[in-house]
């Protein structure tokens, strides 16, 4: 009798706890966490949601008394526009609200993290901008190396040290615990040239000036008991002994595994496809290529013939290659679509943009369907080539300056607060105000004109 009151006192104890029996769990917390863009100098961070009322957490360099933030993820629906509710230079921490940022806040720990245990960097690094900006979250993991106080990386704060790999762009994110709660704030710091030695500052930093600021965050000081790094090994035992005894935890744990299996499987099964689909695209890629230089040679030698007999001034003959460009527009995409499998235009051309730059240099651009995609962030131009889609050689060219994306059958313009500004046939271009554009109207980029052609 005694026995039995012992195991089950022991059962309602640990489930009392509030800490998950189980290991780090993305999906939870992913939704939380923003990245954050500064359009004062084009800089990038991120940034964890703490409440409600679309507050966000992250680095004061990050913010750097900007009054143009914006937050997105791909969880957001779109560009946020934010304002800064407060600032420590001291602390390297500030809080940004965007309103009608409805996404779920994370919640903070209120105690002590455990040296030694596992730990989760999510973030925006800047290195994952290969092709377009990175709206889907970064994870990296590693261990709590130490937690230490001083100034050792340049700034007032407790310091977490641990390996959890971060980059130019993490600036600002959350360092999680093994079972979900924000145990710090990744910083740049000092430069750090040293694998596996990455920074962050303790998280009770960040509550204690929220409290003082009256500022709302959920906090947390439940144990963690977590598979694969538990914050209490004595706890963990414990936890395993009463799975062990107990068939309903025991059920419930090979439900548990049966469920991570077919979550594997369908993984699995995603990246065959995905091969499958990148195999495709290099196959029509391959036969796509000799049409497309035929195309492309052909209009060089027209705008070389056009400018040496026509010696018109160089905006009337954006005018006139536009006018020669377009069949040849129309001939690759005739060519593209015998191409492209049988209900499938992704990869078709909806617009092109034709004309010459400064230095009377023909300059092209194809955008097709599914790089306009507004819901995938659409197809940006500038000077930055980790910022934007494509890059102009231009000084007057922002390093992100002007994205083309499409809503159904219309194709829109939207200047990103460029230093220069767009203007659509004369007309300035209000900053991140999406505009119709049609075949034919003139767009300036800088000292670039170009013409549009459907």
């Amino acid at each position: 009798m005694r026995y039995r009151l012992c195991h089950w006192w022991m059962i309602i104890g640990l489930y009392s706890l509030g800490a998950p029996l189980h290991g780090f769990d993305l999906s939870q917390v992913e939704r939380s966490v923003v990245r954050i863009f500064n359009a004062d100098d084009n800089s990038m961070g991120s940034g964890t949601i703490i409440n409600a009322n679309g507050d966000v957490l992250t680095n004061q360099h990050v913010t750097g008394g900007s009054r143009a933030l914006y937050v997105i993820s791909e969880f957001s629906g779109g560009e946020k526009a934010a304002e800064i509710v407060w600032e420590s230079s001291t602390k390297d921490l500030a809080v940004i609200r965007a309103p009608g940022l409805t996404l779920p806040p994370a919640r903070l720990l209120s105690g002590e993290p455990e040296k030694g245990s596992p730990v989760f960097s999510l973030g925006y690094p800047g290195a994952a901008d290969l092709a377009s900006l990175a709206l889907d979250v970064t994870v990296t993991s590693g261990v709590l190396g130490r937690i230490f106080s001083g100034h050792p990386v340049g700034w007032e704060v407790i310091a977490l040290q641990h390996d959890a790999e971060i980059s130019l762009g993490n600036s600002g994110g959350p360092l999680f615990d093994g079972c979900g709660r924000v145990i710090g704030i990744n910083t740049a710091g000092p430069r750090q040239t040293t694998p596996g030695v990455n920074w962050s500052s303790h998280i009770a930093e960040s509550i204690g000036l929220l409290r003082a600021r009256n500022v709302e965050f959920l906090p947390d000081d439940s144990p963690c008991v977590a598979t694969g790094g538990a914050a209490d090994p004595s706890t963990a035992g414990a936890a395993e002994e009463v799975r062990e005894r107990d068939p309903a935890a025991e059920s419930q744990a090979g439900a548990a595994k049966e469920e991570a299996q077919q979550a594997r499987e369908k993984a699995e099964k995603a990246e065959q496809d995905a091969a499958a689909a990148s195999r495709q695209v290099e196959e029509v890629h391959k036969r796509m290529g000799l049409q497309n230089t035929f195309v492309i040679l052909l209009s060089v030698l027209t705008l070389l013939a056009l400018g040496l007999a026509l010696r018109k001034p160089r905006q009337a003959l954006v005018r006139v290659a536009g006018d020669m460009l377009e069949p040849l527009s129309r001939l690759s995409r005739q060519l593209g679509h015998g191409l492209v499998a049988s209900g499938d235009r992704t990869g078709a051309t909806r617009i092109a943009l034709a004309g010459f730059d400064k230095q009377g240099r023909p300059v092209k651009i194809l955008l097709r369907h599914k790089e306009l995609d507004r819901e995938r962030g659409g197809f940006t131009l500038g000077r930055h080539h980790l910022l934007v889609d494509k890059t102009l050689d231009d000084k007057r060219v922002s390093k992100r300056h002007v994205r083309f994306s499409c809503t159904g059958r219309d194709v829109f313009i939207e200047d990103l607060n460029s230093s220069n500004g767009t203007t659509l046939n004369g007309t300035q271009c209000f900053p991140f105000k999406p505009v119709k554009i049609s075949p034919g109207d003139m767009v300036d980029i800088g000292d670039i004109e170009l013409r549009v052609s459907g």
